[in-house]
């Protein structure tokens, strides 16, 4: 639709043929209003007067997260068996156990394309690391069959994950868990993969 330069991230240009998932756009409510007959396959979400998302047709953040949280409603997340579990409507949900580990000299942080992680503990706490796409450098390129990519990056933000919050990780988001918080600790954990 749009044919303007997109900069380089990470040294990949964007081109015509990459999934775009979702745009911002930052115009008065009076030019979005002239700006939806130009693209009648796209939503455009108002933010205020400030902005607008743009996405598919017939999209929603918010499906996704209510399929997480009929989920998780009445559920004992401690009972449920390891795995991955579909979910429907493009999102599944993987059930793990493990160790945390020391943090290694050099963290290799993922990236997804197409899906964004809700992920939360259901016992157990870790360190969870997260840095912008553009810090980083690509350690090992784009898997398309498991929305991967890998980073190296210089730097990163830290939060302490455990049974009391969660996070959220975008298309583009670097991160990676299983870090020690205090010392090993034995950790379940759902990552839910909601399409976007």
């Amino acid at each position: 639709y749009i044919q303007t330069p997109v900069y380089p991230l990470n040294n990949r240009r964007v081109t015509e043929n990459d999934i775009v998932n979702e745009m911002w756009i930052f115009l008065s409510n009076e030019d979005l209003v002239k700006l939806r007959p130009l693209f009648p396959n796209l939503n455009i979400i108002n933010w205020g007067n400030a902005g607008a998302d743009i996405i598919p047709f017939g999209g929603s953040k918010g499906s996704g997260v209510q399929k997480v949280i009929d989920y998780l409603t009445g559920r004992d997340l401690l009972s449920v068996e390891n795995g991955k579990y579909d979910l429907g409507d493009d999102c599944v949900v993987k059930v793990m156990e493990y160790v945390t580990h020391e943090e290694p000299e050099e963290v290799l942080l993922e990236a997804h394309r197409e899906y964004l992680d809700l992920q939360l503990i259901a016992s157990g706490k870790e360190l969870f690391v997260t840095q912008a796409i553009e810090l980083g450098e690509e350690a090992i390129e784009y898997n398309k069959v498991k929305d991967v990519e890998f980073f190296k990056a210089g730097y990163y933000n830290t939060l302490g994950l455990d049974e009391s919050n969660f996070v959220i990780v975008f298309p583009n988001d670097l991160h990676v868990g299983n870090i020690n918080a205090d010392g090993e600790c034995a950790v379940k954990k759902f990552v839910f993969k909601l399409k976007i």
